[in-house]
C-alpha cells in the first residue's frame, strides 16, 4: 500500500448531488483520510497540535459509503461519499490512509498507530530538513 498512487475517483459530498475528485477538494499537501471514521478523533492532542495541524498542514478527510454519510456533521469535517467505490480497498486493512501531496501512499495505520504514525513522519522530515540545510 505504502508507495503506491492513491486514487482520486469522484467523490463528492451527498447533499449537493455534485461530483468532485478527491485532489480537487482536499488539496494536494498532506492529507489524512479515515474511512467512515473522523481522523481527528484518533489523533491525541499533542498528535494532532502541533504535528498534523502545525508541521504537516494536514487536511482531514472522512470517506463513507454511498448513502453512508451522517446528517449531523461538523461545519468543520470534510465527509465525502466514495461514489465510484474505488477507495476501499485502501481501507481494508485499516482504517486510516495517510496521503503525501504528490498523492502517494504514505501509510495505511490503524486508530491505535496513528498518532505514532504521524510522530513518526514529522521526525523523518525534521531530518531531511536538517539535511538539506546543513548540505
Amino acid at each position: 500500500m505504502a508507495g503506491q498512487p492513491a486514487p482520486s475517483p469522484n467523490r463528492g459530498p451527498a447533499f449537493s448531488g455534485t461530483q468532485h475528485r478527491l485532489d480537487n477538494i482536499a488539496g494536494s499537501g498532506w492529507r489524512i483520510i479515515g474511512w467512515e471514521t473522523d481522523p481527528r478523533e484518533a489523533l491525541s492532542a499533542n498528535g494532532r497540535r502541533p504535528i498534523a495541524d502545525d508541521v504537516l498542514q494536514a487536511t482531514y478527510v472522512t470517506l463513507t459509503s454511498p448513502g453512508r454519510r451522517p446528517v449531523h456533521c461538523d461545519a468543520t469535517q470534510q465527509i465525502l461519499e466514495d461514489h465510484d467505490d474505488v477507495a476501499r480497498p485502501y481501507f481494508k486493512r485499516q482504517p486510516f490512509v495517510v496521503l503525501r501531496p504528490d498523492h502517494y501512499v504514505c501509510a495505511n495505520p490503524s486508530s491505535t498507530e496513528l498518532d505514532s504514525t504521524v510522530r513518526a513522519l514529522m521526525q523523518h522530515i525534521w531530518r531531511l530538513t536538517e539535511t538539506t540545510v546543513s548540505a
